[in-house]
């Protein structure tokens, strides 16, 4: 079941965070190469119709494909360990951690892992992105290095030109990275001065990973007010509201997905 409770992931023991043991790698996660590979994983927030989840994942030293088929699909975040991605008739991507990147309904390649890789995922399935790689810059290019996505430079939100492109707030800087077929589930980076602003999750819920800056959040419900920094991450599910107190300009690298 969903709850309006924020899910904070502390970046610092996010690499030593106790997972539960899923066994070998196989199906229908993918067709083991080289192995074999001994996986684990945390759900720490799932929606009330199950087509949207974040958690944790690891895997050890291996390699294997896998396809993301129909309407599957996923954003990563590299905690440890190495990654080389070799999307089939696509790009070759190597990912350490920091980085990020963008696996779209559609995407079928190779995953070559060295050492024990964990990574923070948001995942969904089902109808919600709808068919195809949908748009946006990453479509063509998925991964966003932790480097780039620091300097990227923004301006006022710019998001993808489709019908179910919707306006982002003034005085905030921003860049849709992507969006989906269905226009349900977007990738975001998004910087906000310092000082307080009014947080209102009542339409989509969001995966926020700090790249910089310092935020204390305090949710109107009366749950206890937590603070996120730079490598920190949090769940907000559909519902949530609250205040933002930024201590400094913010920037955060986001998923957002309208759906329960």
């Amino acid at each position: 079941m969903a709850t309006s409770t924020t899910l904070k992931i502390d970046g610092s023991s996010v690499a030593t965070m106790e997972l539960q043991d899923r066994g070998l790698f196989g199906p229908p996660l993918g067709v083991a190469l080289a192995g074999p590979m001994t996986t684990a994983g945390r759900r720490i927030w799932q929606s009330a119709d199950g087509l949207v989840w974040t958690g944790m994942w690891s895997c050890t030293e291996g390699r294997f494909r896998t396809a993301f088929e129909g309407c599957d699909g996923e954003f990563i975040w590299i905690v440890a360990g190495r990654l080389t991605c070799v999307e089939d008739g696509g790009p070759t991507t190597n990912l350490v951690p920091g980085d990020a990147m963008l696996f779209p309904p559609g995407w079928i390649g190779e995953w070559q892992i060295n050492g024990t890789l964990r990574k923070v995922v948001v995942g969904w399935t089902g109808e919600v992105a709808g068919r195809g790689r949908g748009w946006g810059p990453t479509t063509t290019n998925p991964m966003l290095g932790a480097t780039e996505v620091a300097a990227m430079t923004l301006t006022e939100w710019e998001t993808v030109s489709h019908e179910h492109a919707d306006e982002k707030p003034s005085g905030q800087l921003g860049k849709t990275l992507w969006r989906s077929h269905s226009g349900s589930i977007s990738v975001n980076l998004s910087e906000r001065i310092a000082g307080a602003s009014h947080a209102d999750f009542r339409t989509h819920g969001e995966l926020a990973h700090v790249v910089c800056g310092e935020v204390v959040c305090t949710p109107d419900d009366g749950s206890p007010a937590f603070t996120l920094r730079a490598e920190d991450a949090a769940t907000y599910p559909r519902g949530w509201m609250g205040e933002w107190n930024a201590r400094a300009p913010l920037r955060t690298l986001c998923v957002t997905w309208e759906t329960w």
